[in-house]
């Protein structure tokens, strides 16, 4: 179940998350705060419980400029943007946007190319296990850097 919370006038939704299990070879970081922007709340949730799961905390959005308030104030380790289709997002413009922040792209088609250590892709539609490796890996890279 999720509260909604106003804050300077947008909604902002947290997520009651479950007790975190740590699955073996799962390392999660100390600042181990997740932000997925997504249109589609059955993606939020779904992927939120999970990351759950995992021990991370999750915020959501539904919106990129909902976002960026969020990633301003709460300063998440990593984003999972939902690129509902659009492929036209290069690397420079996303992260001088997004700042110091690594990315999870959600795709629906695979031909998109980011050249980023802080940018991981995954295609729509995907398996949980694809969706917890690839954030542990970026949160591993974000580790030793």
């Amino acid at each position: 179940m999720s509260k909604v919370t106003f804050n300077h006038s947008i909604a902002v939704r947290r997520v009651q998350q479950p007790a975190p299990v740590r699955r073996p070879g799962c390392q999660v970081s100390s600042n181990n705060l997740i932000l997925i922007v997504s249109l589609e709340s059955a993606l939020q949730d779904v992927v939120a419980y999970n990351l759950g799961k995992s021990g991370y905390r999750v915020l959501k959005a539904d919106s990129e400029s909902l976002a960026l308030p969020i990633l301003r104030k709460d300063k998440p380790e990593i984003v999972i943007l939902d690129l509902n289709g659009r492929q036209d997002i290069d690397s420079s413009t996303l992260l001088k946007t997004y700042g110091d922040n690594a990315f999870l792209l959600l795709v629906s088609q695979p031909d998109i190319e980011i050249d980023s250590e802080r940018v991981e892709v995954l295609e729509k539609p995907f398996q949980v296990r694809d969706l917890i490796q690839k954030i542990t890996a970026l949160s591993e890279r974000l580790t030793k850097a």
